[in-house]
């Protein structure tokens, strides 16, 4: 007998059991990174207690599960494949941390309207402000933000081992006029890049709100979508208004950023360390919390016996680089040509 069970009753193994669930989203068709070539597309399901679940689909059987799934349609689904999903796929329900394989060997049977499920909201994700950035780096809770978008840098991809990464680096500043560098990845680095650019290359600054991003400590500090991100352009309130007259006022200074290279080191400019508890090493050394960050007043010592402390970068932005001393390179930051490895200098006398 086929039992009816909710997403959360479901695990690896389960057998004779259906599910009652509404699709809630379908996600773009992407290339697998890990083999080029295979496609698949994420379907986002709910059930009646408002748990989700991440259903894959595969290859050629995309489009038979594209035609047999409606969008906001309510099924009951039988014979899914549940699976321990690998690496550090992010899932639509923290509650929930299994993946469903949908192939046309599953049970998709219509609802009728009048028994469909209703679609619940997700909890809204609260805008945080550019100076309280720094308290979500590396701690995988989403954030949202809303800011100007005043450049593009030259970055276009990053080579990973079997193949080339899309990858696009904007600007983005609050009225304080303090930048961070956010990074849009795969299909981000592809649509919303080129709508970007072309407004950046029509004298605007776009003002955009971003959802779902994370906040990670590349470069001291910087921004970057993941898998579920939302990037809005059409923004009708008052404080996106206010932002992109804001941005049209002050275009000599946001020009000036991008000169000098301003959004550069962005955690010690956008941080308020003043308001921040300041603790001792042996404090830091003593605690157990993976991951977690401190303020410390200390004073640095190279206790190695050389004279020369060398610090490679670009001569062009001073980012570091993995190349040699004396190499030439077009650095992927500020997209330098020919940028000679050049070495900072410290002298213990």
């Amino acid at each position: 007998m086929v039992r009816r069970l909710l997403i959360s009753d479901v695990s690896p193994g389960e057998q004779d059991w259906s599910c009652k669930v509404c699709v809630v989203n379908k996600l773009d068709a992407q290339e697998s990174k890990t083999t080029p070539g295979n496609k698949y597309r994420p379907i986002i399901l709910q059930d009646e207690a408002g748990y989700k679940v991440q259903a894959m689909t595969y290859a050629n059987e995309i489009d038979i599960l594209d035609n047999k799934l409606s969008l906001n349609a309510t099924y009951i689904i039988t014979d899914t494949i549940v699976s321990i999903p690998r690496g550090k796929l992010v899932l639509p329900d923290e509650r929930y941390n299994y993946l469903w394989t949908l192939t046309r060997k599953c049970t998709v049977a219509d609802v009728p309207d009048d028994d469909g499920l209703q679609v619940m909201q997700e909890p809204k994700i609260d805008e945080i402000s550019f100076s309280h950035f720094h308290k979500y780096i590396n701690t995988e809770q989403k954030i949202s933000a809303m800011a100007v978008v005043i450049h593009k840098l030259p970055r276009k991809h990053i080579d990973s081992k079997n193949r080339k990464i899309d990858a696009a680096d904007i600007v983005l500043v609050d009225e304080q006029a303090k930048p961070v560098i956010f990074t849009l990845w795969g299909k981000y680095a592809k649509g919303e890049r080129i709508e970007l650019e072309k407004q950046l290359a029509a004298g605007n600054f776009p003002v955009i709100f971003a959802k779902k991003i994370d906040v990670t400590n590349y470069n001291g500090l910087s921004l970057t979508t993941q898998y579920g991100s939302v990037i809005d352009f059409d923004i009708a309130t008052p404080k996106a208004e206010q932002l992109g007259q804001w941005a049209l006022s002050n275009s000599v200074t946001l020009h000036s950023l991008i000169l000098t290279n301003a959004f550069n080191d962005a955690y010690l400019k956008l941080a308020d360390l003043s308001k921040e508890p300041f603790v001792t090493i042996s404090n830091v050394k003593s605690s157990s919390i993976e991951g977690k960050r401190y303020c410390i007043y200390a004073s640095i010592k190279i206790s190695t016996k050389v004279k020369n402390f060398y610090y490679i970068a670009c001569d062009g932005c001073w980012k570091g680089t993995a190349h040699s001393l004396g190499d030439e390179f077009e650095c992927s930051h500020c997209g330098t040509l020919k940028s000679n490895c050049k070495t900072k200098v410290y002298d213990e006398h």
